[in-house]
């Protein structure tokens, strides 16, 4: 037995059996405590991820109902245009023939209402393209095409929208829509056809904010692709591909016209919620995927916190558990002793549970405060760059419409400012976009993996060879220079710094590219050298400013944004990124990549 306090202590020493008992308990109550305290966490936790789910299938389904809208409303209104041109070619038919010139001006008015559409065209009976734009000096037959040999063999086949295709005439990725003319004995006269360009909806569905990785695909009737963004491979391998998740093909087979799931997808392995849709008119079906691991990202991060805080309160149950033991030993010897003790410790386990209170209070106030500083300033930059956009793109068309409508009736000088406001325009749309590149490469999330640079550099360059043939550079890449990093961020890194190599190297003869690592001071640096114009070394800082340039624009287009997204995603990565030049002697910009270990010591 153990004496209370106010009562003397026994001759006899402790009992054992009291001793095992006392320890048992606390163990008993420290495991118990902590095990209700995980199983509650751990239930919030799992709370919240269905949470996060739900609002990733609302934002899916939402942006799903959006672009179905968007699209249902862009075929309707190309129809109607359809439908007007084959109105008047049967008129003038019937009234003895085609009038070309009320034909053609009746085409290009249709055609500057339809922004989505690249080309309204008439062709006759045997297939030649005859009335539209871009149709003076060519010879085109379209006799061979699918959507004509439908129209010309039923007469009832309405409007008919063939598969993507690359147009003769624009040499563009487009959708076809036709519709049949008939002669005024109802023979078959001819088709209007108008091509939908693909390019055009890929803007459209860069619109939408799905993340970085996230996907936007457009569906023929079969489940073909027509048309995915981003585009993994180029459209003439891209358009009718009919891999699609068994998930997806159930749903679509058994009717449902609209629905939600979530698979791994088999182009890229990454796991999307994906949300669908089937246009009510038309054979279409639009599909809109969040990558789980970003719509997860905010979760994560909370999870982490919930984990800290539940290790926390184990370090401090176990402390409390261990001082509580001392606190019984030391009662065994001096009784009168340990209750002054007791009580101390008692105000000092007060003041540390009410000191841990407050700094988890703070430590919450202040994750939050920051994660909604953080939401607010992105969620900020892409509301901004929107706006900017919507009345950017308003004054590049009303001006370009200006230029191109009425340019015989204004003066030179008047000419000449609006083609300064369209190009002024493109400028500050490109500045926008420079600037919400930079923002993604600032808060998209980091996934290390093993990265070749060398196939980087090589896919850059061979890019670059492919858009300007006519340049024959020398390149020479190191094999095999591989880190650890984000695949992406560093492919933006290489593309970067390899784009403006070729760019200030275009005067030399020849231009020269090289891409190789050296160890300078006991470190692996990677350089990028090239033989073009070079800097001055005192504007070197400016360099990795946004927006800053060592060169007039005027001689070296561009928004003068890549460098800094270089900047802070090797500074994501633990690095640091810097140039060394002279003017007229070429320049070398230089990276380090902090490795796995050394990052996780730090």
């Amino acid at each position: 037995m153990i004496a209370t306090c106010g009562s003397s202590l026994p001759a006899e020493p402790r009992q054992p059996f009291s001793y095992k008992v006392f320890v048992w308990r606390v163990v008993l109550f420290v495991v118990s405590l902590n095990l209700f305290v995980w199983v509650l966490a751990w239930w919030s936790i799992d709370q919240s991820r269905q949470l996060y789910q739900e609002r990733a299938e609302t934002t899916t389904k939402n942006l799903a109902h959006v672009l179905e809208n968007n699209l249902a409303g862009a075929l309707d209104k190309i129809d109607i245009a359809l439908l007007a041109v084959v109105d008047e070619a049967e008129r003038q038919l019937a009234a003895g023939g085609i009038d070309a010139s009320a034909l053609n001006g009746l085409l290009d008015r249709q055609l500057s209402r339809l922004p989505e559409v690249i080309s309204l065209r008439v062709t006759n009976g045997r297939g030649d393209v005859l009335y539209g734009n871009a149709v003076a000096g060519t010879k085109v037959n379209l006799a061979d095409r699918e959507f004509f040999i439908r129209q010309r063999d039923h007469a009832d086949s309405g409007l008919v929208i063939s598969p993507p295709l690359l147009a003769r005439i624009s040499q563009q990725w487009v959708i076809p829509i036709s519709r049949r003319i008939h002669g005024p004995d109802g023979s078959f006269a001819g088709v209007v056809y108008s091509n939908v360009s693909l390019a055009y909806l890929a803007r459209i569905f860069s619109a939408l904010m799905v993340g970085q990785r996230g996907v936007i695909a457009m569906r023929d009737a079969d489940l073909g692709i027509v048309l995915r963004y981003p585009a993994i491979e180029d459209y003439g391998k891209m358009v009718g591909s009919k891999e699609v998740s068994s998930v997806f093909q159930k749903l679509a087979q058994s009717g449902q016209t609209a629905g939600t799931y979530t698979v791994v997808s088999g182009y890229d392995g990454v796991e999307r919620t994906f949300s669908y849709r089937r246009l009510t008119s038309h054979p279409y079906y639009v599909v809109i995927g969040l990558a789980t691991d970003e719509y997860l990202l905010g979760w994560w991060q909370q999870t982490v916190t919930w984990l800290i805080h539940l290790g926390l309160f184990l370090v401090i149950t176990l402390i409390a558990a261990w001082l509580l033991y001392r606190a019984w030993e030391r009662q065994a010897v001096y009784h009168a002793n340990l209750c002054l003790e007791v009580e101390k410790r008692i105000h000092s386990e007060q003041a540390l549970q009410t000191l841990n209170k407050e700094l988890d209070q703070r430590v919450v106030a202040q994750t939050l405060e920051l994660r909604a500083a953080n939401n607010e300033l992105q969620s900020a930059s892409y509301a901004a760059a929107h706006n900017l956009r919507t009345p950017l793109r308003a004054v590049n068309g009303f001006a370009g419409s200006l230029l191109e409508d009425c340019a015989t009736l204004l003066p030179a000088e008047g000419q000449e400012s609006l083609r300064l406001v369209v190009t002024s325009a493109r400028e500050m749309e490109e500045t926008v976009e420079g600037f919400l590149r930079l923002v993604r490469a600032t808060s998209a999330g980091i996934s290390r993996q093993r990265v070749d640079l060398s196939a980087l550099a090589h896919v850059v360059l061979d890019r670059l060879q492919a858009e300007d043939p006519q340049r024959h550079a020398i390149l020479e890449i190191a094999s095999a220079l591989t880190v650890q990093g984000d695949p992406q961020l560093l492919q933006t890194v290489m593309a970067v710094l390899l784009d403006n190599a070729w760019k200030f190297a275009r005067d030399s003869h020849p231009p020269r590219i090289d891409f190789f690592a050296s160890m300078e001071q006991d470190q692996i640096v990677y350089c990028v050298r090239d033989n073009g114009v070079g800097f001055d070394m005192r504007h070197a800082e400016r360099l990795f400013q946004p927006f800053q340039r060592a060169h007039r624009a005027a001689e070296f287009p561009g928004v003068a944004v890549g460098l800094a997204i270089a900047q802070r995603i090797i500074a994501r990565h633990g690095g640091k990124i810097w140039a060394e030049s002279e003017p007229g002697r070429g320049a070398v910009f230089k990276f380090t990549i902090l490795n796995q270990e050394n990052l996780d010591a730090r």
